[in-house]
């Protein structure tokens, strides 16, 4: 008999912002829509977060810590650098972005 544990993933209000904020961003393959489906690897500029239907509650730095906490939670990937870095919702982070998440 195995046992499964499953382990219910907390974000805050403001990563559930910027979660939503990549969802609905204008340079995403929905182009500012809520897409039906999950999209793998629909990166958008970092820099582009707040060009978004549903705009984050942070900005600036703690834009930046938000995301990266979100990196480590498994929700978002990231690639590339400075001005140069784009992110992209996991499957479990488009699935918290759609369902409103729980919140801590």
């Amino acid at each position: 008999m195995s046992v499964t544990q499953i382990t219910a993933i907390k974000v805050t209000e403001n990563e559930q912002s910027v979660l939503r904020a990549i969802l609905t961003n204008y340079f995403s393959e929905n182009n500012g829509g809520i897409p039906d489906v999950f999209i793998a690897r629909d990166f958008v500029w970092s820099s582009s977060l707040d060009d978004a239907a549903e705009e984050p509650l942070v900005t600036g730095k703690a834009l930046s810590g938000v995301c990266g906490s979100l990196a480590v939670k498994g929700l978002v990937e990231t690639t590339g650098s400075g001005k140069e870095s784009a992110i992209a919702l996991t499957k479990a982070g488009y699935d918290l972005a759609i369902s409103g998440g729980a919140v801590e």
